[in-house]
């Protein structure tokens, strides 16, 4: 009995950024658990596999029902979009582990492995705009609370690219 359930980003959705390690862990898998939409975006790596399918904001039952199915001897892969650590699954899971174990009167036997993908501010890299624009689109960010990564802030022949913006590159 193998009992294992990974939970898996998938990154963007983009199988060429899939992680090697995430397509390991799902083709490995007995059984794919996912939203619909993360399902739909891999199909040809869960093709002739068991899937466990929710709607979008049915995360709980979804890590609920990938739980249950490696607790009673499944591999099991749950996918979800991005980083499984970063806004992701690897929380939820967690959490409903201890909680299912509470509840069963002992710990949940089945091993747990996160498996990071690559996550939304990492693959931002793709979405370029004119960098004429760039003070304007990282004042939007800081404005409306958007978390706003900045790939190598400190370099020297990048400084230009803090003008205007209301922001010290000494201080990023």
């Amino acid at each position: 009995m193998q009992k294992k359930l990974y939970v898996v980003g998938i990154g963007s959705g983009a199988i060429e950024h899939l992680t090697p390690a995430a397509r390991v862990a799902i083709e490995s898998a007995d059984v794919v658990a996912g939203d619909k939409t993360c399902l739909d975006l891999i199909p040809e790596l869960i093709e002739g596999k068991e899937q466990l399918s929710s709607g979008l904001r049915q995360e709980a039952e979804c890590c609920r029902l990938a739980l249950e199915c490696a607790e009673s001897g499944r591999k099991v892969a749950l996918i979800c979009s991005g980083d499984a650590g970063i806004y992701g699954m690897a929380g939820l899971v967690l959490e409903l582990a201890e909680k299912l174990g509470e509840h069963a009167g002992s710990p949940l036997r089945c091993e747990i492995e996160m498996v990071p993908g690559i996550s939304a501010v990492q693959a931002a890299g793709e979405l370029l705009f004119p960098f004429n624009e760039f003070g304007d689109q990282i004042k939007v960010g800081f404005v409306t609370g958007h978390h706003v990564g900045l790939f190598n802030g400190r370099a020297r022949c990048r400084g230009q690219m803090f003008s205007g913006t209301g922001t010290d590159p000494d201080n990023v």
